[in-house]
């Protein structure tokens, strides 16, 4: 294993290379979050707690009080480390000149709802079949 010098010459700062190991770390950080996020929204789901009809509530609430929007710094980080520009759903929201904090809501909803949807449409039918037999 190749391991990346985390000393640079401070007239010429980091590498290329370390840039890219450190926004690799960044982008695992908020995935490995958003997965969790979202198998707690699904186990929520199969424990009854959360109706089907009530997931994008669960999302909105989990996205809007999460640290990458409550915090600039983690704002930056999410979107950094998301799928793709969360300026077109800002805009969706009527947002025109949305905040940093507003983008990085959009960009945690976006991945949280399409990862708990994943999840969702990977579950067996016997787990399926418990969540709604639970809801009833």
């Amino acid at each position: 294993m190749k391991t990346i010098s985390t000393e640079w010459d401070s007239d010429k700062g980091p590498t290329d290379e370390q840039v890219d190991v450190a926004l690799r770390i960044l982008r695992a950080d908020y995935w490995t979050t958003i997965r969790a996020m979202a198998k707690d929204i699904v186990e929520r789901v199969k424990s009854g707690d959360v109706e089907r009809d009530e997931v994008s509530d669960a999302v909105h609430e989990d996205a809007d009080g999460s640290h990458y929007v409550i915090y600039t710094h983690a704002n930056y980080q999410a979107l950094l480390a998301c799928d793709g520009d969360p300026t077109d759903e800002a805009r969706d929201m009527g947002l025109e000149n949305p905040t940093m904090a507003q983008l990085a809501y959009c960009a945690v909803r976006r991945d949280l709802e399409s990862q708990v949807q994943a999840e969702l449409d990977d579950l067996p039918e016997e787990d399926e079949a418990e969540t709604q037999e639970v809801a009833t």
